[in-house]
Order: C-alpha cells, then sequence, then structure tokens
C-alpha cells in the first residue's frame, strides 16, 4: 500500500481514540441519523475568494469518518455523533516526515478537522449540519536530503505550515442518499497564504477517464463489469482537473451541480 493512503486510511482508529471508544456512524433500528459515509471522498473545490493570489487546489481525494459518542454504558449514543476530515494530500506530506524524521512531525497539532453534528437527524431540507470544526493543522519542520539510494535520492524540503478549516458543512441524508454528498466552506492555508473555498464532496471517491467510467450500471460488453458504487439517482460526470497532483491523467468523478444535488 502507498504511504500516500496510510494516515486517512487509519484516520477511523485515531479519532475513535481521540474520542474514547467511538462507534461508526451507520443507519440504527429506529431511522436514519445524521452521519456521512465512511471512506474516500471525491472533493471539488470551488474558489470563494484568493485575495493574496495564492496556489490554488482544484481538490482532491479527502477521507471522511463519522463516529458516535459513547454512552454511560460504553455503547454508541446515537444522539451524539461527531465528524473528522483529513485531506489525503496532507495525510501524504505528513506520512513522508514521519517516515524521514523517526516520530510525528507535529504530535501537537492533528492533521484531520474534526466537530459535533447540530442535532442527531437531518432537517426538513434532509440536511445534516457541523457547523464548527476544530481546524486540521501541521508544522512540518525543514527535512534533509536523503541520498541512501543514489537511484532514487530524495531532496530537502523547506519547512512547511500547512491549515484546513472546515465550517457550515452540511451532509445530505436520506434512506436513499445516506451521506453520500457534502456541501461546506473550506479555507485552506498553506505558509501563510489562504484561500477560500466551496467544496463539494462526492462518495465514493472513483477515478476516471470519461464519464462513462462513473457510471453505477456495469457494461461488461465495454470493459466494466461493475459499477462505479456511486449513487444511481446521482448526476455525475468525470471531471479531469481532479485530483492534480496524480499527473497521470485520471479525474475524479463529481455532480453536476451544486450538493444537494440530483
Amino acid at each position: 500500500m502507498s504511504n500516500r493512503f496510510k494516515t486517512h486510511r487509519n484516520l477511523s482508529a485515531v479519532v475513535a481514540t481521540v474520542i474514547g471508544g467511538a462507534g461508526l456512524a451507520g443507519c440504527s433500528q429506529d431511522g436514519v441519523r445524521c452521519g456521512t459515509a465512511h471512506g474516500d471522498f471525491a472533493v471539488k473545490l470551488v474558489v470563494k475568494a484568493n485575495p493574496n493570489s495564492c496556489d490554488v487546489s482544484a481538490g482532491g481525494i479527502y477521507g471522511l469518518t463519522t463516529y458516535y459518542y459513547p454512552d454511560p454504558d460504553n455503547r454508541p449514543d446515537y444522539n451524539h455523533a461527531s465528524l473528522a476530515i483529513q485531506a489525503d494530500e496532507l495525510g501524504a506530506v505528513v506520512d513522508d516526515a514521519e517516515a524521514r524524521l523517526g516520530e510525528l512531525p507535529d504530535p501537537a497539532n492533528k492533521p484531520y478537522a474534526k466537530g459535533d453534528f447540530d442535532s442527531a437527524r437531518p432537517a426538513a431540507d434532509d440536511l445534516c449540519s457541523v457547523s464548527t470544526l476544530v481546524a486540521a493543522k501541521q508544522n512540518i519542520p525543514a527535512l534533509d536530503a536523503d541520498e541512501t539510494d543514489p537511484e532514487a535520492p530524495i531532496p530537502a524540503e523547506p519547512a512547511k505550515t500547512f491549515e484546513y478549516a472546515w465550517s457550515n458543512f452540511k451532509v445530505l441524508v436520506t434512506a436513499a442518499a445516506n451521506g453520500t454528498q457534502f456541501i461546506s466552506d473550506l479555507s485552506i492555508t498553506k505558509d501563510g497564504c489562504a484561500v477560500q473555498y466551496e467544496a463539494w464532496g462526492l462518495y465514493p471517491a472513483i477515478y476516471c477517464e470519461t464519464d462513462a467510467d462513473c457510471n453505477a450500471i456495469a457494461d461488461p460488453d465495454n470493459g466494466r463489469p461493475t459499477g462505479s458504487g456511486i449513487n444511481p439517482d446521482y448526476e455525475v460526470a468525470c471531471d479531469l482537473t481532479l485530483p492534480q497532483y496524480t499527473g497521470d491523467g485520471l479525474g475524479l468523478c463529481m455532480l453536476k451541480s451544486k450538493p444537494p444535488a440530483p
């Protein structure tokens, strides 16, 4: 497994430790509860403000996890859910620094944002909100070059700072669309330069070359033995601007319109 995915694939275990014995989110027996799907979301970032002409991101993959806090009997409290979000890109930076330093680069801060759902059940518009989240922050120290392998030397890296500040997070939660698309405000600050975005999220994150790769219906005759796994009610397309860092011509399937979207 690539280190790129290690941190946010382990996000569930990390957050469980922080919350203290929490349970994974899901549908309880007495109806739909606030929460998100658990795993990789494709996220499209729409710039709202960039006053300092910072480098911008089109989006990428973000790991989301919902947990219920434990009740006094250490069972999931379905009226008290918490959300954690981590950018895959930041997870890769942290993993690289940890591997080179032999320890976590910034143990005083968390690489994931975390906040509690405002309510246990969706509002009348079928949206569940997390109004406030503690930002994800990492201060990465300067990293020395590593020329142990002369055929694959690792260059030195300057010190870097990151902050992902989420707010006004809203996720669609119905029996037919249980936590698989969201919209949120997001401010990303890298090395002191901040950009404000509107973030659109779709689960699951599916790499694509054409719109056909996003189709929920399998087409074995044309080389697609399985469907994408995306809700077949959603209108989606292959967005080749996502994710930027792969450089391999692949994009990510994304909603055609602003969430909550059909």
